[in-house]
């Protein structure tokens, strides 16, 4: 596949690693995207594979703290550096494709991120966003002692590290998609406590936002999900008020489907939404 390794420049400077699959020639739209907790941008390769053999640039960067990323690993100090990145990432894709549409697309934690990105910076540089089962909600439900605690520690011993709570049996339905993710050496399924007290924090905001989104949506939620609420997402999209929005459920999917047998399907619904909008 035409794939080029590249890195982009986070808000701070910070070289990060980022992968590009684009087609021979100017694509005819760009997408953008972020992938979930403990992945890195070589794991989505299914999505990016498509989006090429479509005629659509496809750019997925490391999450900062994730991939190869040689800071710490698992650590943010304010959820807003993702924001902030993001905005760095928008700004060099579309110098490099300056007269394409350029769509932001996140699933799970990469979601979370892209709804809090559209509602509260530049959604106007945005031809749309597409949410694959985005971090809104959980099946893992935390007390509020546990996260009171979690917030404690966020501030005595940030850079502590705990386990992600991810099961990646519950994530694929394909053993060989899990054991590929099992041993990627660039998986890295633990969070800083301070990263899981912004994570939460975020999550608690993002969930009521759904108001301020008015830019086309595309929502893909698999309804066998074990590590979100389906029904609890579909509610937030309800609450979305772009009056272009569209929502595509998948019977029997679980919560990362691209390698699993309905992400051809996945796939091709996403792109034929994205071309609908370029």
């Amino acid at each position: 596949m035409p794939l080029r390794r590249t890195h982009y420049t986070g808000y701070d400077g910070k070289r990060m690693a980022m992968r590009v699959w684009a087609p021979d020639g100017e694509p005819d739209g760009v997408v953008l995207g972020l992938h979930g907790l403990g992945s890195h941008s070589g794991l989505i390769s299914t999505i990016g594979e498509y989006y090429e053999q479509n005629g659509i640039a496809f750019y997925a960067p490391d999450l900062r703290g994730f991939g190869e990323y040689d800071g710490v690993r698992g650590h943010i100090e304010r959820f807003d550096e993702f924001l902030d990145d993001v905005d760095a990432l928008v700004e060099q894709v579309q110098g490099e494709h300056p007269e394409r549409p350029l769509f932001l697309f996140g699933h799970s934690f990469g979601g979370l991120i892209a709804v809090s990105y559209v509602t509260r910076r530049r959604a106007d540089r945005l031809a749309g966003l597409v949410l694959s089962s985005p971090g809104l909600s959980e099946r893992l439900k935390v007390s509020r002692p546990l996260k009171a605690l979690v917030g404690l520690l966020s501030r005595v011993c940030p850079t502590k590290l705990v386990d992600n709570g991810l099961d990646l049996d519950l994530v694929f339905k394909s053993k060989e998609a899990v054991r590929r993710n099992r041993e990627d050496p660039l998986r890295f399924d633990m969070v800083t406590t301070r990263f899981a007290a912004e994570g939460f924090r975020a999550v608690a905001e993002a969930v009521t936002m759904g108001p301020e989104i008015v830019l086309p949506v595309l929502m893909q939620q698999p309804l066998d999900d074990r590590i979100v609420v389906p029904e609890e997402n579909i509610r937030f999209f309800e609450s979305i008020a772009s009056a272009d929005k569209t929502l595509r459920t998948y019977e029997g999917a679980y919560h990362d489907p691209y390698d699993d047998p309905e992400g051809p399907a996945v796939l091709a619904d996403a792109v034929a939404w994205v071309r609908e909008h370029l």
